[in-house]
Formats: C-alpha cells, sequence, structure tokens
C-alpha cells in the first residue's frame, strides 16, 4: 500500500526510490530533536532555534545562525536506505561525559575528537570525524547505527563553518555558501584507526 511521507513524495515503500528531499538530508550534518545547544540565552533544543538566533562557537565567541532547515525520514526511506540512518552517540561515548546525554546525529554529522594521540599522529590536538565513520571504526556499542523507525533532522548553518556545542559535544555545522570548507581537520578512515 502506497504511503506518503512526510517528504511529499508518495510513494510503495516495497520499490520507490527514496526521495529527493530524503537524500539531501543525508548530504548535511545534522541533528535530531532534543539536541541542546549552547546559546547566548544557555542551552537550547535545536529545533527551537531560528534563524538570527545566537549560538556559542569553539572558534568565533558567538556567532548568529544564518539558515536553518527540517526534514522527516519515514520507516521506508531509512529502510530502502542504510545511509539515511542516524548514529546514536551514547553519553560519554567520546570522553568524560562527552556527550553528556545519548544523542542521535546524521551519519554525515562531524564530531571533535580531541585527545594528545591526535596532536602526536596529526599535529592536530582537536580534529573532526564522521559520526558514520566512528559507528562502523569503533569496537564497542559506543557509537552505532540507530535502528529508529522515523527520524526527523535539523540542520543548523551559520555565514561561515562553525563548530557548536551540541550536547557537550563540540559539533561541526556548515557555512551557507558554495562547498566545503571543514572547521578542523577531518580524519579519513585509515586514519581514525589510530585513534581508536
Amino acid at each position: 500500500m502506497p504511503e506518503t511521507g512526510e517528504s511529499g513524495v508518495t510513494q510503495d515503500p516495497q520499490n520507490a526510490p527514496v526521495s529527493m528531499k530524503a537524500r539531501a538530508a543525508s548530504e548535511l550534518p545534522c541533528f535530531t530533536p532534543g539536541t541542546k545547544i549552547a546559546t547566548e540565552r544557555g542551552k537550547i533544543a535545536v529545533e527551537k532555534l531560528a534563524v538570527g538566533d545566537r549560538v556559542e562557537t569553539l572558534d568565533n565567541g558567538v556567532q548568529a545562525v544564518a539558515q536553518t532547515g527540517t526534514q522527516t525520514l519515514t520507516r521506508a526511506e531509512l529502510d530502502r536506505d542504510g545511509s539515511l540512518r542516524p548514529v546514536l552517540v551514547t553519553k560519554g561515548a567520546l570522553g568524560d561525559n562527552v556527550p553528556n546525554r545519548d544523542m542521535l546525529v546524521s551519519a554525515k554529522q562531524k564530531l571533535l575528537l580531541q585527545s594528545p594521540l591526535a596532536e602526536m599522529c596529526f599535529w592536530e590536538p582537536k580534529v573532526l570525524a564522521s559520526a558514520k565513520l566512528l559507528a562502523v571504526s569503533t569496537a564497542t556499542n559506543a557509537v552505532k547505527f540507530s535502528g529508529v523507525p522515523r527520524v526527523t533532522f535539523t540542520y543548523l548553518k551559520f555565514k561561515a563553518p562553525q563548530m557548536v556545542l551540541a550536547d557537550g559535544l563540540w559539533c561541526e555545522c556548515l557555512g551557507v555558501g558554495k562547498g566545503y570548507q571543514a572547521a578542523r581537520m577531518v580524519l579519513k578512515p585509515w586514519e581514525l584507526a589510530f585513534l581508536l
């Protein structure tokens, strides 16, 4: 029986292609509802933030949100394309109380890893790794793909790439310009193996 997803595309769950909106959502670093973002007014759920709200950043003080968007993916879309599945980062998976609660992010979300080993290996004490790469690289279940039946992703963009504090974990948000410029060094799979 066909169903209409939040992306507005009527589809047969067994063999319909993944919607363009779902595909676009998978290409952005995104958070899920309830993720608390550090702002000048305190910690605010990502879905409550709007253009112009001022968010604390790691490198550039308080910066205004330039763009935000939300996309809900249905069970059918998640079942058809596993790369759309969110990644669960459990409380404390990346350091002492980092993040400070279990959080779901998109597979493309870049997370900040901080360690003396990173500096020794890459001459950078703080490096980025995608949630997807962490999920497939870790030997524990501390970071893993989630089996949720449905997910809503929310993204934030700024005038330039920024690192924002989300649930106690520094995460990258993109800039509104064309192209991709990382806020930090982004690890490749073989590089991440040195840190895990």
